[in-house]
């Protein structure tokens, strides 16, 4: 759909002209028809980008530099709830075995010691789970606000009046195909993220 600027005098008397009497008294006898409002054939087309920020996130240095180092995070706190969950099972297979030479007494204390191992390392899990989801939102956070700040300013440098994720985009019409910006964007984000 192309915009076509309208003179201000002409939407003006086209609204006058649609507008009725507010009284009867104040009506005027019918005339001709108005003059049909034309536009200016100079029209300025709109250009419109779409960006796949899913393959900027995946494919970019920005993004595996990103992903990097959120494997190496998560990597070190598995390993430390594995060797934790290794030496509960170590502790426990040694229960098994000595029980029968233990007193209550005995079996109580140990029983207890391993529950409250149990318990702590389930805590520690939780503690460990939420840490790895609130460093995947913040970093998610930032490099998508990184990636907003490029895609705006690509905009604003080459004109474009729309740039949307692809994600987003459910209908396009043949004559205003969006163009992909992804590569253009995604050089941008990587040059801007080693800056």
């Amino acid at each position: 759909m192309l915009i076509r600027p309208v003179s201000v005098a002409a939407a003006a008397a086209a609204l006058l002209l649609s507008v009725a009497p507010l009284h009867a008294e104040d009506a005027a006898p019918a005339k001709a028809t108005a003059p049909a409002v034309t536009a200016p054939a100079t029209a300025v087309p709109v250009k419109l980008g779409v960006v796949d920020i899913r393959k900027i996130g995946s494919e970019s240095v920005s993004g595996k530099k990103i992903l990097a180092g959120l494997k190496v995070k998560f990597d070190k706190l598995r390993k430390e709830l594995e060797a934790k969950a290794k030496r509960l099972e170590k502790q426990k297979g040694e229960l098994d075995q000595k029980a029968r030479e233990m007193t209550k007494a005995q079996r109580d204390a140990k029983v207890k010691e391993l529950e409250k191992g149990v318990n702590a390392y389930r805590e520690q899990m939780a503690k460990s789970e939420k840490a790895m989801r609130d460093s995947e939102q913040a970093s998610t956070k930032k490099f998508l606000d990184e990636i907003a700040a490029v895609v705006k300013k690509y905009g604003k440098t080459h004109g474009y009046a729309l740039i949307s994720a692809t994600e987003g985009v459910i209908y396009s019409g043949k004559d205003r195909e969006p163009v992909d910006l992804t590569a253009e964007i995604m050089k941008e984000v990587d040059a801007a993220h080693r800056n």
